[in-house]
């Protein structure tokens, strides 16, 4: 028997009958894989939501506060016995300071000020991260520049959306002076609004560094101007030449004069460009033997998994009295219970869906065969074999079902983010943060929606046909 010419001219037509009337039941099948696939997808793409969330520092480092009086020993907690048992990484300490700036109504408008270490985890992540970084940050362990949150720009009421520089008071010298913008953000951990470094909270206890009035800056002016453009050329006829700003703002550049001036230059050059404003280089400035002496307000506690939090919590509080911020781990075993439920229903789709493929398919072939069994049994009684007859309609499913799988792959493809933002429109839910649609890899699908449902369909059909002969085909028997 030519098995070519047999599948196709027995096989095909079988197929389109199994298929039903203009494909009706591959249809049927398709819109089952597809919904599926879009609810799989869906899922996925939530729990790697999830997963991101729970992998930033806003909720992996836990927190203990503190009290005024209290400075423990930060290398008590760097035992690697303790780190083993408790289940933390590293630890951090955090130290906060109350900073004053004018608005541009003449307000003084307060800022919590966290000290940042540019090799630190969390700025690693916040530099790193283009929905929390919105613009480039330019931030150095050694600068007298900040890194604000968008919020605290719009509480100080300035018009320009990334502002070179704030002008903050300093109560030393009874004076304003300006700060650089080295960063904006969306928002920060602990409540605070700025980031700055040790070595510009030092110059705040250091009484000469952050004077401008000294006369270490009258052999240099130096201009902030945020409408100058490199076409312009009015500033080289005042003697002026462009320095890199490095700033926020892309377009923003500085302009720096050396040697001796009078003030009718600083007139001139404010008169040529009104929004121009006169900053200083701090490190010109003597620096005295004070330090500034730290205290630390928080220690962060890096958890990979917050199993032993709360164990970890009762020994900071019978050793060291201490309280660990249990908000946070709330949060995070929120989280937790959330991407472990997402997981489950990825689960249960993914069985269901395999289920469902098996049952409508088995029904539809097995119904085929009851309805042609005597055709099928004359085939036999001719010499036809089981083993044939199994084959031929396993073929067939493979067929159907691997039409409806890759139809459906195509349109979650083309069309999976589109529907997965409109039921977020749909159920009203905003988020902070882009979640993308996210299939399983090509391969796993493939096992799930092809492999394993096949391998049933072509059990049940063994177990069905395994042992009948012509006469129980034709006869019913």
């Amino acid at each position: 028997m030519n098995k070519v010419n047999f599948f196709k001219h027995f096989g095909v037509p079988e197929f389109k009958s199994i298929a039903g009337y203009k494909g009706k039941n591959l249809i049927i099948l398709t819109l089952i894989v597809l919904i599926a696939m879009l609810a799989i997808g869906i899922g996925n793409g939530a729990t790697k939501y999830l997963e991101i969330k729970m992998d930033n520092p806003f909720i992996k480092f836990v927190n203990v506060t503190i009290p005024y009086g209290k400075q423990p020993n930060l290398e008590d907690f760097e035992s690697n016995d303790l780190k083993s048992t408790y289940g933390y990484t590293e630890i951090e300490p955090v130290y906060f300071r109350r900073l004053t700036f004018i608005s541009s109504s003449g307000k003084a408008v307060e800022t919590e000020a966290r000290l940042i270490n540019k090799e630190s985890k969390l700025y690693n992540f916040l530099s790193n991260n283009s929905q929390i970084a919105l613009s480039n940050m330019f931030f150095e362990d050694d600068t007298y520049g900040c890194v604000v949150t968008k919020e605290y720009l719009k509480r100080l009421v300035l018009q320009e959306d990334n502002p070179g520089f704030i002008d903050y008071i300093n109560f030393q010298e009874n004076d304003t002076i300006p700060i650089r913008v080295l960063g904006i953000l969306s928002e920060l951990p602990d409540n605070a609004d700025m980031l700055i470094s040790k070595t510009f909270n030092a110059s705040i206890d250091n009484h000469s560094r952050l004077n401008v009035t000294n006369g270490y800056h009258d052999s240099y002016l130096r201009f902030y101007i945020p409408e100058l453009t490199s076409n312009d050329i009015k500033y080289e006829n005042l003697g002026f030449e462009l320095l890199p700003a490095g700033f926020v703002s892309n377009d923003a550049v500085m302009i720096e004069r050396k040697g001796v001036f009078s003030s009718s230059i600083i007139n001139e050059i404010r008169s040529i460009y009104p929004n121009s404003k006169r900053v200083y280089d701090y490190k010109r400035n003597p620096t005295s033997n004070q330090e500034s002496s730290l205290r630390y307000d928080k220690i962060s506690f890096s958890f990979e998994n917050l199993d032993s939090v709360s164990v970890f919590s009762s020994f900071m509080k019978s050793r060291y009295s201490l309280l660990v911020d249990m908000n946070t781990i709330e949060a995070k075993k929120h989280f937790d219970f959330f991407n472990k439920l997402s997981n489950l229903l990825s689960i249960s789709l993914i069985s269901f869906s395999v289920f469902s493929i098996f049952i409508f398919i088995i029904n539809l072939i097995l119904n085929h065969i009851e309805s042609n069994k005597m055709s099928l049994g004359t085939l036999k009684a001719f010499g036809l074999s089981n083993n044939s007859i199994i084959g031929i309609y396993a073929t067939i499913s493979i067929g159907i079902i691997s039409t409806a799988f890759f139809i459906s792959y195509c349109l979650t493809i083309i069309f999976g983010q589109i529907i997965f933002e409109v039921l977020l429109n749909i159920m009203r839910i905003n988020l902070d943060e882009y979640i993308l649609y996210s299939n399983f890899p090509l391969i796993l699908l493939l096992f799930t929606f092809i492999i394993i449902p096949v391998g049933f369909v072509y059990y049940r059909l063994w177990s069905r046909l395994k042992n009948s002969t012509p006469g129980d085909l034709i006869y019913d028997r």
